[in-house]
Formats: structure tokens, sequence, C-alpha cells
């Protein structure tokens, strides 16, 4: 298991160091041995934060807060648990462990965190690596898409349809935000035909089936409310590819 630390403090990031290598001594006899990187700056955690199976940030700028950070690990495809250090408001040790619940511009994150408390307790630590070795081989691996600016890696459940009638075509999320895509037609079927989930309607448009609510006989109704028209001729094929895809 791959573990990465991000912390600007060096005398806080050394003591996280210590106790995870104290963990690791531990578990050296198990299947899967700890491996431990530690970053003092976001650029180089950045650099490959793919690998890691699960991250623990202490991070405080007046820039980049750890809740900031963990935003930037989703949007460049983590989907590994994040757990947020944070002090305990009487100095107090405490072993728990909370979920954290962001707002964001995306209705679904993809992604777990978790505050944790400093000073941090070895039993803390152990539940955190417990839980992250869990998920390994189960999390689901994001979608790849590019538009002109930035590569973005969604969730199925954050994708509800793109439009590819157009050159310039229109990737629509779930939360109603959108996004003007620069991959080919044949890049982007590429990238979604092992999903069972989604279909191809033509040239004109490729459809998360899990969003849909209703097809008639010339719509296609999403969960959210939004709709697309489709020829006549299309919806049999559409229920039948839907109930295949289901």
């Amino acid at each position: 298991m791959h573990i990465a630390i991000c912390d600007d403090n060096i005398a806080d990031r050394k003591h996280t160091e210590r106790l995870l290598g104290r963990e690791a001594d531990k578990r050296r006899n198990d299947v899967s041995a700890l491996y431990i990187d530690s970053f003092g700056h976001v650029d180089a955690l950045l650099r490959a934060p793919m690998i890691y199976d699960v991250f623990f940030i202490d991070y405080h700028s007046d820039e980049l807060s750890g809740i900031k950070l963990a935003e930037k690990l989703r949007h460049a495809g983590v989907m590994a648990p994040i757990y947020i250090c944070a002090h305990t408001q009487d100095g107090e040790s405490n072993p728990a462990i909370t979920p954290i619940k962001v707002e964001t511009d995306h209705a679904s994150w993809g992604m777990e965190l978790y505050e944790i408390f400093k000073p941090l307790q070895p039993s803390s630590l152990c539940k955190a690596l417990d839980h992250a070795a869990s998920l390994i081989g189960t999390r689901e691996t994001p979608l790849e898409i590019r538009s002109k600016d930035a590569t973005h890696y969604l969730t199925k459940d954050e994708l509800c349809y793109i439009d590819t009638r157009k050159t310039d075509m229109v990737l629509y999320r779930t939360d109603g935000s959108t996004t003007h895509l620069i991959n080919t037609f044949r890049e982007l079927w590429h990238t979604f035909e092992n999903h069972s989930e989604f279909i191809c309607i033509g040239h004109s448009y490729i459809v998360n089936t899990m969003h849909i609510k209703q097809v008639t006989l010339t719509k296609i109704i999403f969960v959210g409310g939004s709709n697309l028209r489709i020829p006549l001729s299309q919806s049999g094929k559409i229920r039948k590819a839907i109930r295949k895809a289901k």
C-alpha cells in the first residue's frame, strides 16, 4: 500500500512519518507492505498522485488549505481516501475519525474525505490504514475526458450525457454544469464502450443509462428533469439498449 503525507510543517511531517514507520514495522509480514512518501510542497505531491492508496494532509497556507488540496487531488483523478489532520479544540488527544462533507461545484465528489485529529494516535492511524487497504482494488477508475484547458476525471455518477452532434462536443454533468470537449467522437466512444451503462445514439449523443428516468416516443427524460429529443424511429432501439445495459 502506497501512502502519501503532505505537511508544510517539517516537525509535524516527521512525526507523522515516524508513526507510520512504526505501523509499517508492525505490518512487515503482511501481504501488502507499506510504502511511505512524504512531501512538504503541493507541486511535488501533484506530480503523480494516482499511485497512492491513502493521503494524510496537514497543509495550511494563505493560498491553499487542506480541503482545497483535497479538491485538487480529486480533479487530478484521485479516488483514494484522504485524511485531513485537524487540531482538537481543547488540545487533548482524540482517536475519532469523522467524515467531511464538502460543498463543491460538483454534485458528486466521488471520493472519501475524513478528518483525523492531532496529536495523531496510533489507533486512529491503524484504523485509517485498515480502511484504505480494504478499498484497494474496489475503487471505480475515473473516466478521463479532455477539454481545451484541462483533463477532467469523472465518476459515472457525475456524467449525464455528451452531445456529440458538432465538432465542439459538450459534456453535461448531473449537477447541470457543462464542459466543452476536444476529444474526437472515436476517442470518446473508446473511453465509454467497455462501460455497459453508456449507450451511443447514432453520432448524436453518448448517454449514461444510470440517469435515465423515462424514454418516450420522442424524448429521453433524465432523473434531474433535463431531456433529449430523439427520432421517433429510435425510441424502441434505445429502450432495448437500456435493458441490455442494465
